[in-house]
């Protein structure tokens, strides 16, 4: 992943995400804004907020709740 192909990776189960500079994409079905189903838009906050949900669930999920 590098600057020339716009910061886009696939990660799995047609879920694509880039990122603009600024934000990060998620998209489903293409990585190209206008052939994909959905996007979503994280800017640092939000991708924060994101990864501390996954801290608590892999928590939870370790302890067998």
């Amino acid at each position: 992943m590098n600057k020339a192909d716009g910061y886009v990776a696939y990660l799995a189960d047609g879920i694509y995400a880039s990122f603009d500079g600024y934000q990060m994409w998620l998209r489903t079905g293409s990585h190209d804004p206008d052939l994909c189903e959905n996007q979503i838009a994280l800017d640092s906050q939000a991708f924060m907020a994101l990864c501390q949900y996954r801290e608590r669930l892999s928590g939870l999920l370790d302890r067998g709740a």
